[in-house]
């Protein structure tokens, strides 16, 4: 899949990254569309402490894509 990755603050590139592996108890989204909130321009800006390498976005919108074998 593709994704924007951040290295450190204001040092990201676009780059194919593995599909995550899901837990029993998970669900993997097939994201379709993500916003940029403020917490992640503070990431971008070094305002807030980050572990990187670091994807951002987490208001998203997207499909269910695979399920784990626990989830009801």
């Amino acid at each position: 899949m593709k994704a924007i990755v951040y290295a450190a603050p204001q040092q990201f590139s676009y780059q194919e990254v593995p599909v995550p592996e899901i837990a029993p108890d998970e669900v993997l989204i097939r994201i379709h569309s993500c916003g940029i909130c403020g917490t992640d321009l503070h990431i971008h800006d070094g305002e807030f402490l980050a572990r990187f390498p670091l994807i951002p976005g987490h208001e998203f919108a997207g499909e269910v894509a695979d399920v784990g074998s626990a989830v009801e």
